[in-house]
């Protein structure tokens, strides 16, 4: 036994001079071995098609063309009423990088003859901060054949005919923030409009009594239009954001022409974001209802009635489905982020028009539901897809920005 104790006793010592001799540690020998892998690394190998999306996400293309354009001037696809055929334009922007003056102008033509001119400044930006901001707008729009389905909450699609609507407008208006939470505005303006047939048909003569329908027997109505409005931002500071946001609008018509149209309306719109857990699924929801008191005597014309049915309402019908004085409507989504420039929501919207105050209720509601896809750009653009579904079938929306 002492033997073999002995034995290991002596092989241990043995194998100190042998180490020692060789002049290495074994920090010496982790050394050696960084630096061996550190010159054995390779570049990370990107795939071509990972290079592209890389240079598309740099390029920020849909925002430099899009919105900021080329020295300001930039395309423009889209931005008319439902029924408009394709649209195409061109505009001019400037002041959106922390400028104190925004500046834009636009002109729009589309493939049914529609024609569109607008303008709009502001000063100073929301970028440029201040409390308090001032915007200016005006706008001139001929569209040919708008399409009409009647009055009421039961107009039938099988009336649809096509009406035409020239219109000229000035406003201004200042809007002021009251802390983080609270915003007031103020605008006033002046607004002229004209409807008449179109000549495209079925026209509205061909299925209805032009004669029973508010601002549709050829005169030129002309209006003086001011109001204020309250926004109440109970949103956090995270992205995307939850809390409520309320705004409450108020908007007289004074009618100049013929003293026959003269109404207020009043509109309030509450949304509401609720996350489930993390940030990337949470549920969307909207209330907003418009009332349109009119003068003892006097009408609202159909072309600033309320409506419901298209992208901003009830998605499963078409644009300016439902038209009266006075309307309802409601929207739950469920967005979830599915990548990082894609989310994805589930949707159901309910609605009405009405033209009595005691029908504010939730009978005769019209409903649809569908599913939809944003994609979003590194510079903040959203382009949105929604396929919704109703008893009167199945509509596509494009379109850009959230969908409330």
């Amino acid at each position: 036994m002492y033997a073999k104790g002995l034995t290991v006793l002596l092989l241990l010592t043995a194998a100190v001079p042998l180490s020692g001799q060789s002049g290495e540690s074994r920090q010496d020998l982790l050394l050696a071995q960084k630096r061996d892998k550190a010159e054995r690394l390779v570049e990370e190998s990107v795939s071509r098609s990972e290079k592209r999306v890389r240079a598309l996400e740099k390029s920020r293309f849909p925002q430099n063309i899009f919105v900021k354009g080329f020295h300001g001037v930039r395309p423009l696809i889209g931005g008319m009423p439902s029924g408009s055929g394709a649209v195409a334009g061109i505009g001019y922007v400037r002041g959106l990088d922390y400028e104190l003056v925004n500046i834009e102008a636009n002109a729009r033509y589309s493939t049914r003859d529609f024609t569109q001119f607008d303008a709009a400044v502001e000063i100073p930006t929301a970028r440029y901060g201040g409390p308090v901001r001032a915007r200016f707008e005006t706008e001139y729009h001929d569209y040919t054949s708008l399409r009409f389905f009647g009055l009421g909450n039961d107009s039938s699609a099988d009336n649809t005919s096509f009406y035409r609507e020239i219109a000229s407008s000035f406003s201004g208006g200042l809007v002021a923030d009251l802390g983080r939470r609270f915003r007031i505005g103020a605008d006033g303006g002046w607004l002229r409009l004209d409807a008449g047939e179109s000549d495209r048909s079925p026209t509205l003569s061909d299925r209805l009594d032009p004669s029973r329908i508010p601002g549709l027997v050829g005169e030129r109505t002309e209006f003086a239009v001011y109001g204020g409005n309250v926004t109440i931002d109970l949103l956090d500071d995270e992205i995307p954001a939850a809390g409520l946001s309320v705004r409450f609008d108020a908007k007289r018509y004074d009618d100049r022409a013929d003293n026959l149209y003269g109404f207020t309306r009043y509109v309030a719109d509450f949304k509401g974001y609720i996350p489930l857990g993390y940030r990337n699924r949470y549920v969307a929801l909207r209330f907003r209802t418009s009332q349109a008191v009119t003068d003892s005597g006097q009408r609202v014309p159909l072309y600033l009635m309320e409506t419901v049915g298209g992208a901003g309402t009830i998605r499963g019908f078409s644009e300016e489905r439902f038209r009266d004085t006075r309307n309802l409507l409601m929207s739950a989504e469920y967005r979830w982020e599915a990548w990082t420039h894609l989310d994805l929501a589930i949707f159901f919207d309910a609605g009405k028009v009405f033209s009595r105050a005691d029908d504010f209720n939730f009978s005769g509601l019209h409903t649809g539901y569908g599913f939809g896809a944003r994609f979003h750009t590194p510079g903040g653009f959203v382009l949105r897809f929604d396929v919704a579904r109703s008893v009167e079938g199945t509509k596509l929306h494009i379109g850009a920005g959230p969908s409330f």
